[in-house]
């Protein structure tokens, strides 16, 4: 029932103009804020874990805008279910895609670091159709095994390729025989709490000890691939760019934990840049904070 309800609303939702759409996420908004008060208390503990020092008045204006930034992307990303995926790319530009043209034609797969910054949904439904490379996404399933399926359908349509967590170690195992002359760009999301102490680092984040995932710098370093991060800006309502940023051309050189340094100092820099951009309502500091 419930994939039969998304799937009848991203049809529907696929025929709503775009300035309609942000009418309803406006009526949305105070309904998820005020009324529903969506994870309010983990969003709240997450500002202020961040800003400690920010008066009050400004940690609410980060809260009101940090729900407005999450209607939006969450209607979003139902649209893009249906969606001309071209005309998204309209929408959602890399804005340097050259930067990846070198590693293409010297037969270099790269990494690159992506985050939950604005919206990361349209990336796996635009990105391939940008780059030379085949896209590679690790991504986790949906428990809901239909809806699951209906998203993996479409997100593997255009030049990219879903692999799951539990899958990455095989995926890299044989990336050499299974795609042998076609050149990767493969996407890890690693800002979210790691599971498993093992898998991950403790770095200073925000002047705070916090646990990051190890497995993305650990493949890299693995086979020397290139690292980038892929920064998704909002541009105005319903248009965003990306921005490719080198972080390091030969991570073996430096090991795991420099480069998940490098990522981590990085994606601090964009979260000051815009704090309500980020996923605050995901529960990122369970070794510190009791939500």
């Amino acid at each position: 029932m419930t994939y039969i309800l998304l799937k009848a609303t991203a049809i529907t939702f696929s025929f709503i103009p775009f300035p309609i759409l942000y009418i309803f996420s406006d009526g949305l908004r105070p309904i998820l804020q005020y009324v529903i008060r969506y994870r309010k208390k983990v969003i709240d503990k997450n500002i202020s874990y961040l800003f400690p020092n920010k008066p009050p008045a400004e940690k609410r204006k980060i809260r009101t805008a940090y729900y407005k930034n999450f209607t939006d992307i969450f209607l979003e990303a139902i649209k893009g279910i249906n969606h001309d995926p071209h005309k998204i790319v309209e929408r959602y530009r890399i804005i340097n895609p050259e930067i990846l043209d070198p590693y293409y034609y010297s037969g270099q797969n790269v990494i690159a670091y992506s985050h939950h910054l604005t919206n990361w949904e349209w990336g796996t439904i635009t990105l391939g159709l940008q780059t030379k490379q085949h896209m590679i996404g690790i991504a986790k399933k949906i428990s809901n095994t239909y809806i699951n399926r209906m998203f993996t359908e479409k997100r593997s349509a255009n030049n990219l390729t879903i692999v799951y967590p539990g899958d990455t170690k095989a995926f890299f195992d044989n990336i050499e025989h299974n795609y042998a002359g076609r050149p990767l760009a493969m996407a890890f999301i690693s800002d979210q709490f790691p599971y498993g102490k093992t898998r991950s680092f403790e770095l200073d984040f925000f002047g705070k000890p916090t646990l990051f995932h190890a497995g993305t710098a650990h493949y890299a370093c693995a086979k020397n691939y290139p690292v980038l991060s892929g920064d998704i800006r909002r541009i105005r309502r319903g248009f965003y760019e990306v921005e490719l940023v080198l972080l390091h051309n030969t991570p073996a050189e430096i090991g795991p934990k420099a480069v998940t340094e490098i990522y981590k100092d990085h994606l601090e820099s964009l979260v000051r840049e815009n704090p309500s951009a980020w996923l605050l309502s995901h529960k990122r500091f369970k070794n510190v904070i009791n939500y």
